[in-house]
C-alpha cells in the first residue's frame, strides 16, 4: 500500500467516524484487530452494535467502493464481530454489518452508508 493510498484510507475512516457521530452513533472501537481480522469501526446506536467496513476510492475507479466488500470479507468481519461480542459480553445487542463507501476527488468526499449488508 502506497503512502497516498494509506492517507486516502485514513482520511476516509476519519470522515466516516465524523459522519457516524453526527448521526448519533457512539464510536466504541477503531481498527479493532483480533485473530480473525480487523474491523474498521465498531459503533453503537440504540440497542444495535454496528460493525463497519470503510472503503474509500478516488473518482474514476472501476468499482464503487462498496463493491469491493465481498462475501469472503464479510465473513471475516462476522467472525471478528463474534469475537468482539463475546470478549465484551455484549450478546444482548442487535447486530448490523455495514459498509461506508466514500468517493474522493480533489475537492470533496461523497459518502454512502450501506446498512445491514447480507452475510
Amino acid at each position: 500500500m502506497t503512502k497516498n493510498t494509506r492517507e486516502l484510507g485514513i482520511s476516509g475512516e476519519l470522515k466516516a467516524g465524523k459522519y457516524l457521530e453526527d448521526e448519533g452513533y457512539k464510536i466504541l472501537e477503531r481498527n479493532y484487530r483480533c485473530r480473525y481480522g480487523e474491523i474498521d469501526i465498531i459503533a453503537a446506536k440504540s440497542n444495535t452494535l454496528c460493525f463497519i467496513e470503510v472503503k474509500t476510492r478516488t473518482t474514476g475507479s472501476f468499482l464503487q467502493p462498496e463493491e469491493s466488500v465481498d462475501r469472503f470479507k464479510l465473513s471475516h468481519i462476522k467472525n471478528c464481530a463474534n469475537h468482539y461480542i463475546q470478549q465484551n459480553n455484549m450478546e444482548e445487542y442487535d447486530v448490523s454489518f455495514d459498509v461506508i463507501s466514500i468517493i474522493s476527488n480533489k475537492t470533496r468526499m461523497s459518502l454512502k452508508h450501506v446498512r445491514n449488508c447480507d452475510i
